[in-house]
């Protein structure tokens, strides 16, 4: 699916803020994926799953219930990557589990 800045607008205009990945695949061909925020219940299975030290598996998660449009060749059908590129996408996704440091201490 080729997107364009209407569309790209329009999701925005929906989703607030919007995430691409982009997979090089060759010296020619770049595949690129548009994620919209994750909500909570991804976030939080998300970091379920980081927290197991899982290094794909939440960015599948994340890849499967975000993904909004871009090239198919990135979207994960079945919920688990399947190629390179795939994993690449996934692995990529995981920088959307975002957190802050924080720290606790006696007052």
């Amino acid at each position: 699916m080729q997107v364009d800045q209407a569309q790209l607008d329009a999701w925005k205009a929906q989703y607030g803020d919007i995430f691409q990945i982009s997979v090089a695949l060759n010296d020619s061909d770049t595949a690129t994926a548009y994620l919209k925020p994750a909500d909570r219940n991804v976030m939080a299975v998300a970091l379920m799953r980081v927290a197991k030290d899982q290094m794909l598996e939440p960015g599948e998660f994340i890849l499967t219930n975000c993904f909004i449009g871009g090239d198919e060749r990135l979207k994960l059908t079945t919920g688990l990557a399947q190629t390179p590129a795939q994993i690449s996408a996934a692995l990529a996704a995981v920088a959307l589990v975002k957190t802050l440091e924080a720290t606790v201490k006696n007052a």
